[in-house]
């Protein structure tokens, strides 16, 4: 599967549904890829390319307490 910045953004909205928050997806390849931002400015991680950020996300997805809580982990 092909990882662009919509399917990143698709799986960022899942997530800040689930958790409540409002994190941004920056997008920057001169600087190395992807990474979240916090409405205030704040880098919450590390750039990484789009498959990284994919695996990233989908993780946090999983280990969301909303997720374990409904029984939605993959």
């Amino acid at each position: 599967m092909r990882v662009n910045k919509k399917i990143l953004q698709e799986q960022l909205n899942m997530l800040n549904k689930m958790i409540d928050r409002d994190y941004e997806l920056d997008e920057a390849h001169c600087y190395g890829g992807y990474c979240l931002r916090a409405k205030n400015g704040i880098e919450l991680c590390g750039r990484r390319s789009a498959k990284e950020m994919y695996s990233y996300l989908d993780g946090a997805i999983d280990f969301s307490p909303y997720s374990e809580q409904k029984g939605e982990t993959k």
